[in-house]
């Protein structure tokens, strides 16, 4: 199975033939618009109408990135396996979705409402955003999540040499401001990357932003009750002169309703505030105005080979709520390992095993270890898998 974080620990060891999940930012409870577009994101000309702003359902197309993805029935691993007549409710690689909702967990971990069909059937649950791409066959509307607001980056890194100049300046995001994902990038390191369009006055631009600090946005579907010469520009789209949009105030895409869920929304978090935002902050991003907080350069793929070959045997400790499963390569993709009648193999929690060497794949890392399982005949197997 796949979807949250199983792994192995101890010392600097993490995870046996598993992902852990990164944290991320979503939309949640009932919050709307309050912020107005300021400093870059300045792309409208007011005029003097008043609208009755509507709102279309959220639906966002993507695509499931890993073999026997758990489905939810909350946003969480806390909720219980989705079931449909009996039988736990997992989603193949390749499977589509629509994603029409996006809650953070305690953690922090970013979870989706998706559609999609089963046995010829609609259904819907919740899934671990770590492993969903967009499919972006067209462009997804968005916006920036972040009380203290983002640089944006003209390369998918940290780094602050990679940070977007304009006339010499650098390009920090607002909270709020208005963008369209056209792109998804995962570095070796394993952080995730959308690549944006957005206005910086009335110029538009393209730059990179983590995930984490990006939130889909429900299409306005605006009625005008009276005529204007302002006009508002949508990034990357165009409108019908005379109509005006506030390209400041924010909706939360999160909003709208799961069918068959009675999660209360006003218990989930603010996305973005599961820790101080004066504490932990966006490589690059400015949390005190003058002080910028200190960046941590994304490692090449040299380094990361490098720490893996310097990786020592060890014995650790599985580290996991969930049962981990054991795979004969590290690849989410590989063969589950299964005893001689047919049974997977699998390691509780607290169960010790030995880690001889580390391999780091798409920014996840994997454990090649020496273990010890019950078959389902109630014997002793000693092996070896991820």
């Amino acid at each position: 199975m796949k979807e949250e974080s199983t792994g192995t620990s101890s010392g600097s060891t993490s995870g046996s033939g598993s992902t852990s999940g990164s944290g991320s930012t979503s939309g949640s409870g009932s919050t709307s618009g309050s912020s107005t577009g300021t400093g870059s994101s300045g792309n409208t000309s007011s005029g003097s109408s008043t609208s009755n702003v509507k709102y279309l359902p959220l639906a966002v197309p993507a695509i499931v990135t890993t073999d026997n993805l758990r489905v939810r029935t909350g946003a969480g691993t806390s909720y219980d396996q989705k079931t449909v007549d009996g039988k736990a409710v997992t989603l193949k690689e390749g499977q589509e979705v629509t994603i029409y909702g996006e809650k953070n967990d305690a953690d922090g971990t970013r979870w989706y409402t998706v559609k999609f069909v089963l046995d010829g059937k609609n259904r819907a649950g919740y899934i671990s955003s770590e492993y969903v791409k967009l499919k972006l066959d067209t462009s997804v509307k968005a916006q920036l999540h972040k009380s203290s607001g983002v640089y944006a980056r003209k390369s998918p890194y940290a780094a602050s040499k990679y940070i977007l100049t304009v006339n010499g300046k650098k390009v920090k995001l607002e909270n709020g401001k208005k963008l369209i994902i056209t792109g998804e990038r995962t570095t070796a390191s394993g952080a995730r990357w959308y690549r944006v369009k957005f206005y910086v006055g009335k110029k538009l631009y393209t730059g990179y932003v983590l995930t984490k600090y990006v939130k889909f946005r429900q299409t306005e579907a605006t009625e005008s009750t009276s005529g204007s010469s302002g006009t508002t520009t949508e990034p990357g789209t165009t409108t019908d002169p005379g109509t005006t949009t506030d390209p400041g105030t924010t909706t939360d895409p999160g909003t709208t309703t799961d069918p068959g869920t009675t999660t209360d929304p006003g218990t989930t978090t603010d996305p973005g505030t599961t820790t101080d935002p004066g504490t932990t902050t966006d490589p690059g991003t400015t949390t005190d105005p003058g002080t910028t907080t200190p960046e941590v350069p994304e490692k090449t793929d040299e380094e990361i080979a490098a720490e893996d070959a310097a990786f020592k045997r060890q014995v650790a400790t599985i580290n996991s709520t969930a049962q981990v499963f054991i795979r004969n390569a590290p690849s989410d993709t590989a063969d589950i390992l299964v005893d001689p009648y047919g049974s997977v193999y699998r390691l509780n929690s607290g169960q010790s095993v030995t880690a001889c060497e580390r391999t780091t794949v798409s920014g996840k890392k994997w454990y090649l270890i020496y273990y010890t399982v019950t078959d389902s005949q109630g014997n002793p197997v000693n092996g070896a898998g991820y």
